[in-house]
């Protein structure tokens, strides 16, 4: 399996959870909030929004630069996908 873990930068706590109890099962997903901004030297950010998918070996498998359609039907399914993945 794999684990997800969304860094939010910008909105409210609430309007993020929110979003998450809506569209996606919040067992095994780690929510953490940044609303400073802190991350990007530690992940060496270079854009907002950022999707990086990483092995369970700590592998860059994919990366994407830029917003999404979250919330549609195809990206919930992708995440869900990833957060169960063998």
């Amino acid at each position: 399996g794999g684990d997800v873990i969304a860094i939010n930068v910008g909105e409210e706590q609430g309007q993020v959870e929110a979003f998450i109890l809506e569209n996606l099962e919040p067992a095994g997903l780690t929510l953490l909030l940044d609303p400073e901004g802190k991350s990007f030297p530690v992940f060496e950010l270079s854009a907002l929004p950022m999707t990086v998918v990483v092995s369970a070996n700590n592998e860059i498998l994919d990366y994407a630069m830029g917003g999404r359609e979250w919330d549609s039907p195809e990206m919930v399914s992708a995440i869900k996908g990833l957060a169960t993945a063998d």
